[in-house]
């Protein structure tokens, strides 16, 4: 993709990772990781992390995240909003806060996708209506 443009030069694309307490921390560092490695080839990604309230949460492995902004914080739209899932997705969809949280974003998002199980956060947002949702351990759902 060529972001070249003939007065400002290449692009640079915002990435948007929200996390959450007890994300995968895999689905968090694995695209961020894409993107820095793409960076090196010569993308111009900026990332940042986004948590409810600014602080830091606690994977599901234990580890701290830090966030760049809390969600009511992002005054800015992003090119790319990805939503991690983790192991307690089952209740994450029945966090009200979290949903409006994914809502948001997406609102302010060019593209939006998910890893793993965060396509269930999505559907229980209502952002997949209509549309097949599949995790490879799980039957078919539909979410309408």
């Amino acid at each position: 993709m060529n972001h070249n443009h003939p007065r400002t030069g290449p692009l640079t694309v915002t990435v948007t990772v929200l996390v959450f307490p007890g994300v995968r921390l895999l689905d968090v560092t694995g695209p961020i990781e894409v993107f820095a490695s793409a960076d090196e080839f010569g993308g111009r990604y900026r990332v940042r992390i986004v948590s409810e309230d600014g602080a830091a949460v606690i994977t599901s492995a234990g580890t701290r995240i830090g966030a760049d902004l809390a969600v009511d914080d992002v005054r800015e739209p992003c090119d790319v909003l990805v939503v991690p899932g983790g192991p307690e997705w089952e209740t994450a969809i029945k966090d009200d806060t979290l949903l409006d949280a994914v809502r948001r974003l997406h609102g302010m998002a060019r593209c939006t996708a998910s890893v793993c199980t965060g396509a269930f956060l999505l559907a229980a947002a209502g952002l997949l209506r209509w549309r097949r949702c599949r995790c490879p351990s799980r039957p078919r759902t539909s979410w309408g």
